[in-house]
């Protein structure tokens, strides 16, 4: 039953002892009402008739993880109490395991050449967005995490990484302290958008934005924040730059291109030539110390910012977690 901004079902059996509970789910508040004596595997039949997720992908939370066998006046619930419920629609299930199979299927078979001229398929990377749409600029929110999603770098990445991100969402501002989180190992990955709570209306930057994403991806293969975190978000990091370099080059008109090329090629010639016997060796020997030590400390101070920047994404990451460290972590908050 639908009543006015809300959604109800009612379970009217011979039991007199009625409870309505209140489940929290996504942005949504699902009122069921049922006898206090009913298991809570009951309750997910009746949740399942609402969300269409089957009662073995839902999880339950109240004051703890509530199992299936439990009575719902046993686990200490009562009229009014508020649960929340975190699971995944049948239909994205059946939709991932058809993508796995299709995959694993792809694997056996014979590589069919490219035909001249044939695009190669593209594998969708990211099946599921969505920003807050409470929220002011909702649409054009929207286009941003579109644009996360579409970005050609990232995009490759995850095509070389052979990697999937079930849901790509808008992290509430609520949450001030995190800039972004990965669930399952890329099951979710949520971005943080808007500036804060003060400035809802005002994003932050693109490449701030890609920045986080670089680091919940690398979450995909490490959990902690350790040495192998690093390293490999910085080998990312690195294949990123590289991607955009290339991609730019590639799209400069061509005397352009070859202009910078006998650029590049000339400043070599140059550095060639004057370190050799064309000027005095003395010169020559001071010459190369300071440029030498001009690009050692123009090293040093770029892998400074870099760890700068990187520790500014770290703070703001809550981590990889999986669906229960989530809902620890989300139920903590409705405490504070």
């Amino acid at each position: 039953v639908k009543t006015r901004g809300r959604m109800e079902v009612m379970d009217t059996s011979n039991e007199t002892t009625l409870m309505t509970l209140e489940v929290a789910y996504r942005r949504e508040k699902l009122h069921v009402t049922l006898p206090a004596s009913s298991t809570v595997l009951a309750l997910k039949q009746q949740l399942a008739v609402l969300t269409g997720i089957q009662p073995q992908h839902q999880k339950l939370v109240a004051k703890g993880m509530l199992g299936d066998d439990r009575r719902l006046e046993e686990a200490g619930l009562k009229d009014k109490s508020k649960i929340m419920l975190v699971g995944t629609p049948q239909e994205v299930v059946t939709q991932v395991m058809a993508e796995k199979v299709s995959k694993e299927k792809f694997a056996t078979e014979p590589v069919r050449p490219n035909v001249v001229g044939e695009e190669p398929k593209k594998q969708k990377r990211f099946h599921y967005l969505s920003v807050i749409e409470d929220l002011p600029r909702a649409g054009e929110a929207k286009e941003l995490l579109e644009r996360v999603a579409a970005d050609s770098g990232i995009q490759y990445l995850m095509n070389k990484y052979d990697w999937n991100v079930v849901y790509l969402k808008e992290l509430s501002v609520n949450q001030s302290d995190k800039l972004g989180w990965n669930v399952n190992s890329g099951l979710e990955i949520s971005l943080r958008l808007r500036v804060d709570a003060e400035h809802i209306s005002e994003f932050r930057s693109f490449p701030e934005i890609i920045d986080v994403m670089l680091h919940e991806l690398t979450h995909n293969v490490f959990g902690p924040h350790d040495h192998n975190f690093h390293s490999f978000n910085r080998i990312l990091a690195t294949e990123l730059a590289e991607f955009r370099t290339n991609e730019k080059r590639l799209a400069m008109p061509y005397g352009s291109l070859m202009e910078e090329t006998q650029k590049r090629s000339g400043l070599r010639l140059g550095t060639a030539e004057s370190s050799s016997g064309s000027t005095p060796a003395s010169h020559s020997s001071t010459t190369h110390h300071h440029t030498h030590s001009a690009r050692d400390m123009a090293g040093a101070a770029a892998l400074r910012r870099l760890s700068e920047r990187e520790q500014a994404v770290e703070d703001g990451c809550a981590g990889a977690m999986t669906e229960t460290g989530l809902l620890d972590y989300l139920h903590s908050l409705q405490h504070e």
